[in-house]
């Protein structure tokens, strides 16, 4: 990661989260900033991601989600065995607020610092990357802070499906198509990078105290 520039791919990192796909854990960063600048449609690049998920679905999402379940709570731990299941069995349409739900708990420490009372997730990820400044430390907080902006903003519910997920929509029962697999693969590879960023941020925090 050291070697990949910010500033020069703030704008892939954007567009490629505000399609739905944070970067992946297990796949290089260089080549996924290749196919998400280079791609000519969203389309292709949905197609891609999909089918390198969900070829290796062990590999791709349950092994990097499951090396930080350390971390992770309990209930939601029970509630991510739940979703793979789900996912396996072809159950998209539980998959997606459940998964929401998996998302929101993991950023109360992430973006909150454990006030369960807060909701507003980017600001306190936005916090962090001001401390952190502009190094290739803040490339997963950037792309999870753009994935948010478009997944948990407000829709209004009156206007036409879009494709892309959102909080709002799946929470309050808006959706009228049947989600794909597509969905659920979104939103499980980016509850493996919050996952990952929540890890890098409690290390990066115990350095700093230890060495002040």
């Amino acid at each position: 990661m050291a070697k990949i520039s910010y500033k020069n791919n703030n704008n892939t990192l954007e567009y490629g989260a505000k399609i739905g796909w944070v970067f992946p854990l297990e796949y290089p960063l260089k080549n996924y900033i290749k196919i998400i600048s280079q791609s000519k449609s969203s389309k292709s690049i949905d197609e891609f991601f999909t089918e390198y998920f969900h070829s290796d679905f062990e590999r791709t999402i349950k092994t990097p989600i499951r090396q930080y379940y350390s971390d992770i709570p309990i209930h939601l731990k029970s509630l991510l065995e739940e979703c793979f299941i789900s996912y396996e069995s072809d159950h998209y349409q539980i998959c997606v607020p459940a998964l929401f739900a998996i998302l929101e708990g993991l950023l109360i420490e992430l973006s909150n610092g454990q006030d369960r009372a807060k909701t507003k997730y980017t600001q306190g990820i936005l916090d962090k990357i001001q401390t952190l400044g502009e190094t290739p430390k803040i490339l997963p907080l950037t792309s999870i802070v753009y994935f948010l902006e478009m997944t948990f903003c407000q829709r209004n519910f009156n206007e036409p499906e879009t494709g892309m997920i959102n909080r709002h929509w799946s929470q309050h029962g808006r959706y009228i198509t049947e989600l794909s697999k597509k969905s659920p693969l979104q939103l499980f590879n980016a509850v493996a990078l919050v996952l990952f960023a929540k890890n890098f941020i409690n290390e990066n925090t115990a350095t700093l105290e230890s060495n002040p």
